[in-house]
């Protein structure tokens, strides 16, 4: 599905969670995209949707 004006449609969406401040947060496709090609280091994680999952919740820091 293509985005209108930034707005990932429902099939892009790959995850949904809580966020540590108690907002809905989604990742879709082409953000997924983008942290892969601008960090493949995480690449190499088993798990990197827990591991997003889990920083989005509880962030070891906030800027």
């Amino acid at each position: 599905m293509r985005e209108k004006k930034g707005i990932a449609q429902r099939g892009d969406i790959l995850l949904t969670c809580i966020s540590v401040f108690g907002n809905a947060v989604s990742l879709n496709k082409a953000t997924m995209n983008h942290i892969k090609e601008r960090h493949p280091e995480v690449l190499q994680l088993p798990n990197l949707y827990a591991e997003i999952k889990a920083t989005i919740k509880a962030p070891e820091f906030i800027v």
